[in-house]
């Protein structure tokens, strides 16, 4: 399966109700992983790109609140590893802070106005924390340090 999913990453996509995918390098090997939300099961997936370059290996999937509808990723720590902003359908943003062989540990959620429908990092100077924009259904956005 020269540039796929293996067939147990795929599963584990089809039966959680996949709805996101972010593309990054996750664990600093140069190659493109995934992070994918699953909503029917709560979960985020991180899918690491193999170092022969034929698919990707899933890692455990990361619990977080209600149904994650979006996901951006930053080194919003900047201690120069990818983290994920996930929104989920329960009125808040969870960032799951990132480390240096891929994997991601779990942070407070970040509460919202309103559930959130689309979200966006944006950054200023390097001396000021990164910021995440949020946009929340039906027609508000929200913009936070994280």
């Amino acid at each position: 399966m020269n540039g796929t999913a293996s067939t147990s990453a795929m599963v584990l996509m089809a039966n959680s109700g996949w709805r996101v995918t972010h593309v990054a390098d996750f664990n600093g090997d140069g190659r493109a992983d995934l992070a994918v939300t699953n909503t029917n099961s709560n979960t985020v997936s991180v899918l690491l790109r193999r170092p022969t370059n034929d698919g990707f290996d899933a890692q455990a999937p990361i619990a977080v609140s209600v149904a994650p509808i979006g996901i951006a990723a930053a080194d919003f720590d900047r201690d120069g590893h990818p983290d994920l902003a996930v929104g989920a359908n329960g009125n808040a943003v969870e960032i799951l802070r990132g480390n240096a062989s891929g994997g991601f540990t779990r942070d407070q959620p970040i509460a919202l106005g309103g559930a959130p429908g689309a979200q966006q990092v944006g950054c200023g100077p390097s001396s000021q924390p990164l910021r995440l924009v949020v946009g929340h259904l039906p027609s508000a956005v929200s913009c936070s340090r994280v």
